[in-house]
């Protein structure tokens, strides 16, 4: 029953983490107005973007421990209680046929399915960040040509 309990708590403690990691709040577009703007404020979302990816990734790394060490508890249980599992002959593919239909297994996998999105979501987001750095350089140095030109016009 304990271990019931902890897990139903792991399992809230994961959809509270999740879903907040991989909604990055950054604006991509580019406003050629207010450049100087964009340019301020780049290296803090470069660097937040940087925390979301190293933040997702050990989230990602955790929750693989968390699945190997389940994996390693649940291959002792079958082993020493097969018939508990409905397994009549003891073979290394039906010992890992009962762990895949755990019910925590089952789940944990889908939470490092989740939380590797995540990871790839702050990755795109520091590289879209990447980009708008690079464009904002090309519009700066255009802008100083078409100064340096109207001058010496």
């Amino acid at each position: 029953m304990a271990t019931s309990n902890m897990f139903c708590n792991y399992i809230t403690f994961i959809c509270v983490r999740i879903p907040d990691m991989h909604k990055p709040n950054f604006d991509f577009h580019i406003n050629e107005e207010n450049i100087h703007m964009d340019l301020a404020i780049l290296p803090s979302q470069i660097f937040e973007a940087g925390e979301m990816v190293a933040d997702t990734r050990r989230t990602l790394d955790e929750y693989k421990r968390r699945l190997e060490l389940e994996e390693a508890q649940a291959d002792g249980r079958v082993r020493f209680d097969p018939g508990g599992f409905h397994i009549a002959k003891i073979t290394e593919s039906a010992i890992a046929a009962a762990i895949e239909q755990i019910p925590e297994i089952q789940v944990l996998k889908q939470q490092i399915i989740e939380a590797k999105h995540a990871n790839d979501i702050a990755y795109a987001t520091t590289n879209a960040l990447e980009t708008k750095r690079k464009s904002l350089e090309s519009l700066v140095q255009l802008q100083n040509i078409s100064y340096f030109a109207s001058r010496n016009s």
